[in-house]
């Protein structure tokens, strides 16, 4: 769950038209709070938009989990390790694995969701605030690699070269939830709304009466607000070890983990990544975490209407930090000092 950046202002002013009025829903899916802010013209038609959204939504979650063995992606990661055959997934799953292999290979392999049997290991280690045991850590680097499965454009199908391969599509999963989940508004005929899934936001549309044209998005890191966004569409998502991490030895270690490593990382990280898809823009953020600052950016130039802050400290309580900023970021976000 983000606790980085959160939606902070009128994302739909009180001072509606006749027109449009603003209805706002909550459901928990993903372990977390999603909430969608709906512009329609009345409730009847803002209720039925909010039941299919969630719908979808918990739809999409099913299938995705990692922590369901019955979900359809731990299904095929049972059977396909162990068969070595190709296996054939829903079209769903099939478009999330699709944008996985992509953003693996344009990350270096910093994004990758084979990470699954490491991160589990520091899922354990986090439970029980103790080491994962190093037998156990090098059998799970193993199994870690983009190149330990392939897709089949043509049968839409998947084979995992490797029996005990796992995949977590935690670092992208919400993303595509967030866009279907926008998909499925526009679907219904309602021309402004956003998503928030756990501080991970997507908005499209003008509010009627914004006196700025657009959903206005807090961007915030440890805590602390440090700008806003206007826009009529776009999507943001944070990723941060500000509470999912554990101390071991002195050590902190977050629970986000380098596939190249293994390990935890032990920086204090804060990224915020717009772009104008939640995918995208929950990927990267995961991606920006792991990298060094300056080749997450050069990561940022492969995609189009991209712009992310890095922020980071040095040691356990360390308050000192360093920040790095895409060359479009001031363009986009107006900074604290220059709101007051």
């Amino acid at each position: 769950m983000s606790l980085l950046t959160l939606v902070c202002i009128s994302v739909c002013p009180d001072s509606f038209s006749d027109e449009l009025k603003r209805y706002e829903y909550q459901e928990i899916a993903m372990s977390i709070p999603v909430r969608i802010v709906v512009c329609a013209e009345n409730d009847s038609k803002a209720q039925v938009a909010a039941e299919v959204v969630f719908r979808r939504v918990h739809e999409l979650d099913a299938l995705m989990t990692d922590f369901e063995p019955d979900s359809e992606l731990m299904q095929m990661c049972r059977q396909g390790g162990k068969s070595g055959e190709p296996i054939s997934v829903s079209d769903d799953l099939f478009r999330v694995l699709q944008k996985s292999k992509q953003f693996s290979i344009d990350s270096w392999g910093a994004f990758d969701i084979t990470v699954g049997p490491v991160v589990r290991l520091w899922r354990r280690a986090r439970r029980l605030h103790e080491f994962p045991e190093k037998r156990l850590l090098d059998e799970a680097r193993q199994l870690v690699g983009n190149d330990l499965w392939e897709l089949d454009n043509e049968t839409q199908t998947v084979t995992i070269k490797k029996d005990k391969v796992l995949f977590d599509l935690g670092g992208i999963a919400k993303g595509d939830i967030i866009d279907q989940a926008i998909a499925t508004l526009k679907s219904q005929g309602i021309t402004s709304a956003l998503v928030d899934a756990g501080g991970d936001v997507r908005v499209y549309g003008i509010p009627p009466d914004s006196s700025v044209n657009g959903w206005v998005i807090g961007v915030s890191a440890y805590g602390k607000e440090v700008g806003r966004v206007v826009s009529a569409g776009i999507a943001m998502a944070s990723s941060g070890d500000l509470s999912r991490y554990v101390i071991l030895d002195g050590v902190r270690y977050s629970h986000i983990v380098d596939p190249k490593t293994g390990v935890g990382l032990i920086n204090q990280t804060a990224v915020t990544v717009f772009a104008p898809d939640a995918i995208t823009a929950d990927a990267l953020a995961t991606a920006l975490s792991i990298l060094p600052p300056e080749e997450g950016l050069k990561l940022l130039e492969k995609y189009e209407g991209t712009a992310a802050m890095i922020c980071r400290r040095s040691g356990q309580d360390s308050q000192e930090t360093a920040v790095w900023y895409s060359e479009n970021w001031a363009n986009l976000v107006t900074a604290v000092e220059e709101m007051n």
